[in-house]
């Protein structure tokens, strides 16, 4: 008896373990450095920080979404799902629960920001403090993207890219 109990306690514990990883797993994370090759490769990024978050603080670059974790069910329609999406927030935690929802949603290429707004400005990219923005776009900022998506080759961002923020 004290045997059968000891298996299901063992395959239970194994398989809660499993399971757990293999849902960590599924979610892809990346560097702020290739997150920014990504955004200069044309992907989205989608900040799914709350809007009082955002109005003190925000990313800057060539094409954001702010949709609220909150909102994310209500707005998933906004989404492409033919595109990159790297999903942020403050520090990488309230993303992640972003991508487990739009990976129900049946969205796919799909990437977390890891560190969040907090890494993003630390490393020195470009933010959107208090309604400020800076002279120059994140994703023009690095001569390595230079020439790249939204940047042209003497690093500033393409007329055709525009603001292409969008908050709701």
């Amino acid at each position: 008896m004290n045997k059968i109990i000891y298996i299901s306690f063992a395959i239970f514990t194994f398989l809660s373990t499993n399971v757990g990883l293999s849902q960590e797993q599924n979610i892809k994370s990346v560097t702020i450095e290739d997150a920014q090759q990504l955004l200069a490769d044309g992907a989205m990024l989608v900040d799914v920080r709350e809007d009082t978050e955002v109005t003190k603080l925000a990313f800057q670059t060539c094409e954001v979404i702010h949709i609220p974790l909150s909102q994310l069910e209500d707005r998933v329609s906004e989404l492409p799902k033919d595109k990159n999406l790297l999903i942020a927030c403050r520090s990488g935690q309230r993303s992640k629960k972003a991508i487990k929802k739009l990976q129900s949603y049946g969205y796919e290429n799909l990437a977390n920001l890891t560190g969040g707004i907090k890494s993003w400005q630390a490393k020195g990219y470009a933010v959107v403090v208090d309604g400020v923005k800076p002279a120059k776009k994140a994703c023009c900022s690095k001569q390595k993207t230079e020439g790249k998506g939204c940047c042209s080759k003497k690093g500033k961002l393409k007329s055709s890219c525009g603001s292409k923020q969008k908050t709701m």
